[in-house]
């Protein structure tokens, strides 16, 4: 037998051996076939995702000609499959992006590395330039063999046009604008800087901006970068930065959290408004100081009762100003029962008494104003009387308060008679002293013989409290006490509440009881639904989760805990998430989550390492965004696919040895 024969029966045998094992893999017991239609459901998904995935996908040989593109590929740079079959891939890429991209490509086919990612243009058939995000990976034989590409092209024309126009706004911002790191650098600014400070850009960045800091505002600073650390924003601080002419301006920045050490901040000169509010806030604080000495409406009148004086305050709460009240008489603010009343008070002026009083005058909109009044004679320097002053503070909200006091107790005997729950006022020694008509209607037996009753024969039926009865342990705490009673087929909720007097000491007691029968069915229902719920997500190894996004903090289910390998009732946020994930996936996760905060689908496969094991894991999400458009909530689900994930690789390495060998046993033919 030639050698050629011999080679060519060596495949026909491992052909056969391979086509037996399938059908071995086939042939399986129900577990085995159980654990096969994901794997075949999984297929189909993703040729499904494959043909109508978002983002580009192409496959391509070796010398850089595409095999196979999906739908979103071809609409991206306007091509027929055909037409892109026919081309390699350097005719559809920008001309200053070819080097860089063949020098990837081949570091891939030579094994330096297995895989790259790139920010691209590509050039469309109408030749017009978009961006795109590509990931490339090599597909190689079992032995190692390079076979061919398959590349995932993302649009990102949108981004790179809001990255330019993002670069244009931040030239000319008047606010100074700058990328900074905590630990003194500064690694992009603005041209605001140069226009508010004085240097020039490279001085900055040579420099960086901690040696900017005035050295009083050195350690607040510091503090604020500490927050930054720590998770937190920056809101209106203001510190100092030294120019280049040696003066300091006062700026009031805003900056985001420090994130791996670099921060985002905006600064806007408010020297000239610092100085102006100092200002403000000296005369402010003088005229503040005058306040203070004339709290009170200040009232002069003369030996006839003609107004001398009134201060801001008693113009104020007269409606009157200074001009239309000095000169007129006492009595022209008042009616006629206070001109009789006031007759009486001057007269008590004049034999020298001094006294305090309430008293009604009308103001200048006819509306009336009560006050309290102290009022004091003024004798001249013989002694005679020359006139008053009063000092006036207005109570008219005061007695409005007393009044409303009054109509509210009013308004709680009826409120008492009309409220849904069931009410007792009862005594120290338990007996009833009044009930409203919902009471009555729970216990309609003792109708017309409540009153005067113990609330324990009415409620309970008893002659005397029942065991943990809620108002004994009330007379012991003197606070709320509350029990859930099951009477007959209703469950009733009680509560007691002390009424104690001005000493603190036990004077009754308001006894309420509810009817919460259907509350508690519900709470029952509840109760099984929740451990149902657990019992599915334990079996299907499905948890759940809910992350705030504004403050960070990250909600599991025990078992999205289990899922991660993390002690259950652990706390957790975004960053101890993202430490579980897979090394080689964190850039991929951290992406597809940026997107989503922008509104986009979030829904994805990767990698966790747990217990130095490598789990695969789905997660899928909905964020909700605030009024402003802010995200603020994500909740979404984990689910444990390392079964399946471990399934389609052993599928897929058994077919990749049948088309290897097929491919061999087709050469060896034609041969």
């Amino acid at each position: 037998m030639s050698k050629k024969k011999k080679l060519k029966a060596d495949l026909i045998l491992e052909v056969a051996q391979l086509q037996e094992r399938v059908a071995e893999l086939e042939t399986a017991d129900a577990e085995q076939k159980q654990a096969l239609e994901p794997l075949h459901e999984s297929e189909c998904r993703f040729k499904a995702i494959f043909t109508d995935a978002a983002i580009g996908i192409d496959i391509v040989d070796a010398e850089g000609s595409p095999i196979l593109a999906n739908r979103a590929l071809l609409e991206m740079l306007g091509y027929s499959e055909d037409e892109l079959r026919s081309m390699v891939f350097a005719d559809y890429t920008h001309p200053d992006d070819i080097e860089e991209s063949l020098r990837l490509v081949k570091e891939v086919q030579e094994g330096k590395r297995d895989h790259f990612r790139m920010e691209k243009r590509y050039i469309r058939k109408d030749g017009a330039v978009v961006w795109g995000h590509t990931s490339v990976s090599g597909l190689r034989d079992a032995k190692g063999n390079f076979q061919y590409f398959i590349a995932m092209v993302d649009d990102i024309t949108e981004r790179k046009q809001a990255e330019q126009e993002f670069e244009e706004i931040f030239n000319l911002s008047p606010d100074m604008v700058g990328v900074f790191t905590t630990e003194g650098e500064l690694l992009k600014v603005n041209p605001a800087w140069e226009k508010i400070l004085g240097y020039k850009q490279n001085e900055l960045l040579d420099s960086g901006w901690a040696g900017l800091v005035h050295p009083d505002d050195v350690e607040e600073t510091n503090k604020e970068v500490e927050k930054q650390l720590a998770g937190s924003s920056v809101v209106n601080f203001v510190n100092r930065y030294k120019c280049k002419d040696g003066s300091y301006k006062t700026l009031e920045w805003q900056a985001t959290y420090a994130k791996e050490g670099t921060v985002h901040a905006t600064a806007r000169d408010v020297t000239k408004h610092r100085k102006r509010d100092e200002k403000l806030r000296e005369s402010e604080e003088k005229y503040r100081q005058l306040v203070d000495l004339a709290q009170k409406g200040i009232w002069v009148i003369d030996k006839d009762s003609l107004t001398t004086f009134v201060n801001p305050s008693m113009e104020k709460m007269l409606g009157y100003s200074y001009e239309e009240m000095v000169g007129k008489h006492l009595f022209s603010f008042m009616d006629e029962r206070g001109v009789e009343i006031s007759t009486h008070n001057v007269e008590r002026r004049k034999q020298g008494i001094t006294e305090q009083h309430d008293f009604e005058f009308l103001r200048k909109d006819g509306t009336r104003i009560i006050v309290t009044m102290e009022t004091a004679p003024i004798v001249d320097d013989e002694g005679n009387y020359a006139g008053s002053i009063a000092g006036m503070i207005d109570i008219t909200k005061r007695k409005q308060v007393e009044e409303a006091l009054q109509n509210a107790a009013q308004q709680w005997e009826i409120t008492f008679d009309s409220v849904s729950d069931g009410l007792m006022v009862l005594d120290t020694e338990q007996r009833i002293i009044r009930t409203n008509q919902a009471m009555v209607e729970l216990f309609p037996e003792h109708t017309e013989t409540m009153i005067g009753k113990y609330c324990f024969e009415v409620v309970h039926g008893t002659q005397k409290p029942i065991e943990d009865c809620p108002i004994l342990r009330m007379q012991r705490s003197l606070k709320r006490e509350s029990m859930d009673l099951y009477l007959d087929d209703r469950v009733l909720e009680v509560i007691v509440d002390p009424i104690l007097d001005e000493s603190g000491d036990l004077t009754g007691a308001v006894h309420s009881i509810r009817d919460i029968t259907e509350r508690k069915h519900a709470e029952d229902t509840l109760r099984k639904n929740q451990y149902y719920l657990t019992k599915a997500q334990e079996i299907g190894i499905i948890g759940t989760w809910e992350l705030d996004i504004q403050e960070n903090i990250l909600m599991w289910t025990d078992e999205n805990y289990k899922i991660f390998g993390v002690p259950p009732g652990t706390e957790m946020n975004y960053e101890l998430f993202f430490n579980c994930v897979h090394p080689d996936d964190r850039d991929y996760v951290h992406e597809k989550w940026s997107a989503g905060l922008n509104n986009e689908p979030y829904d994805i496969e990767h990698r966790l390492i747990v217990n130095d094991e490598v789990k695969w894991v789905r997660e899928k999400a909905e964020i909700e965004f605030d009024t402003e458009g802010n995200p603020a909530v994500a909740i979404g689900f984990t689910q444990d696919i390392t079964e399946r994930k471990n399934a389609e690789q052993e599928k897929d390495n058994l077919l990749k040895q049948v088309q290897v060998a097929n491919a061999r046993l087709q050469t060896l033919s034609r041969a």
